[in-house]
């Protein structure tokens, strides 16, 4: 039988599919390529189930700790891709208002979330960018905190050193240590009977009472 797939239909496409090309065509010769593939398209491939696509998948979608934003409109985006989201009578399009809406209920930052709802209906790219620059912001502001913090460390770690050092000059000055009362000298520090002791006079730990510089703070 020859036909459009050659000179030998049955080989081309076996019987069940010379039977269903011909459900296809009706008998009519004048049908295309396009439509005969796409009646062998609806047959062969499994239908889907738009209510698990759209209303259970899509709608289950939400930004995870730690995902950035662009990961998360690429999750969105692939999924709306299996859903149908449309007029049923004009076929008009409303994925990019699904895609809008979603963004605004599944964004884990809430302090972003309540700036979205406050943006009067702005359309799908304008919430976009208020996302990633609001990401980008956070991301600045954690960065400047961790070098504040680090910076902290420093100093106080430098003012220790700087008070270490200040004592270590009186002292070797003076000739007396100021923790016991002994003769003082570069290696006194490491050897000083009042490292462990516990002052009388004001309650303090490394120095004898002898050589308290504090008012006493026990009653």
């Amino acid at each position: 039988m020859e036909g459009m797939f050659g000179q030998d239909e049955n080989a081309a496409v076996g019987d069940d599919g010379e039977e269903r090309f011909e459900d296809a065509t009706d008998g009519d010769a004048t049908h295309t390529l396009a439509d005969v593939i796409a009646a062998f398209d609806d047959y062969c491939l499994p239908r889907k189930n738009v209510a698990m696509e759209e209303a259970f998948k899509f709608n289950s979608i939400a930004q995870k700790e730690k995902q950035t934003f662009a990961e998360f409109e690429t999750e969105l985006r692939t999924q709306i891709q299996y859903c149908e989201f449309s007029c049923a009578k004009c076929q008009t399009p409303y994925s990019d208002r699904m895609l809008r809406d979603r963004i605004i209920i599944g964004i884990q930052d809430k302090k972003l979330q309540l700036k979205l709802l406050d943006g009067r209906d702005d359309p799908l790219a304008k919430i976009i960018d208020t996302c990633k620059i609001f990401e980008a912001a956070s991301e600045n502001k954690q960065l400047l905190d961790r070098k504040d913090n680090l910076l902290d460390v420093k100093l106080v770690s430098k003012k220790v050193e700087a008070d270490s050092e200040v004592k270590t000059v009186d002292a070797v000055t003076r000739n007396r240590c100021y923790s016991c009362g002994r003769q003082f000298n570069l290696n006194h520090r490491r050897m000083c009977p009042a490292v462990n002791a516990e002052c009388y006079a004001c309650g303090e730990t490394g120095h004898y009472s002898k050589c308290c510089r504090k008012k006493s703070t026990k009653p």
